[in-house]
């Protein structure tokens, strides 16, 4: 019998089941699916791009030029990021901070948080928290708050569409820094021409239905 977990035997006994999606591994004859992938060391050009389902946990760093995704999880960075691309459904953790060399990316559908993020673009459809952001580009579909020992945002362009907390902003060596707050004028000229649009071709289709239907009657 198959020893392990995270799967069972169908009717047959000979054929088994994964219970969710996610990494197989077979060890000493113990079978393990594991919803988490969990990188033990760095990510780095050794071990390539890392493409998972669920949640991944690197315990180390994420070294420059690799691409880690989750396609519906959540990513959590124990070490440092460099200039590398990080892309996940929900949430990004750092538990450190990313230094982007204006290379680093950021894309997640939920919350990004991190120690500090230094040339680094940030795309997130919920909040971003940080101690400190240094010439980056933050987008953050809710809140950006900026707190802790620092609470500092110098240079770069912070977006957020609720609003931006932060202790100190800018400083004396005037570094241009760019903060915004609320929905960009040119999405409501945008939303108006759908809205238009869409008010059209309800009026085009009325008139098919209404000419079908006395091509219809006449038939």
């Amino acid at each position: 019998k198959l020893r392990g977990r995270g799967f069972y035997a169908a009717e047959d006994g000979c054929t088994f089941l994964a219970k969710y999606d996610g990494k197989a591994t077979y060890v000493d004859e113990r079978l393990t699916v594991d919803r988490e992938l969990v990188i033990d060391g760095d990510a780095s050009n050794a071990t390539g791009d890392i493409i998972f389902l669920n949640d991944v946990h690197i315990r180390g760093n994420v070294l420059a030029g690799v691409t880690v995704k989750s396609d519906k999880g959540s990513i959590i960075v124990d070490g440092y990021v460099e200039s590398a691309v990080l892309i996940a459904k929900k949430d990004i953790v750092l538990k450190n901070g990313m230094q982007g060399n204006n290379r680093g990316k950021i894309i997640a559908g939920g919350n990004v948080s991190g120690k500090f993020f230094e040339q680094v673009t940030v795309e997130a459809g919920g909040d971003v928290n940080a101690n400190a952001i240094m010439n980056s580009h933050i987008e953050a579909g809710q809140d950006v708050t900026v707190s802790g020992r620092f609470g500092i945002i110098i240079g770069g362009i912070v977006h957020a569409m609720r609003q931006v907390n932060a202790t100190i902003i800018g400083n004396m060596a005037e570094v241009s820094t760019k903060i915004h707050v609320g929905v960009e004028g040119d999405l409501f000229v945008l939303l108006d021409q759908c809205e238009r649009e869409e008010a059209a071709a309800e009026g085009e289709l009325e008139r098919i239905v209404r000419a079908l239907s006395q091509l219809e009657q006449l038939i």
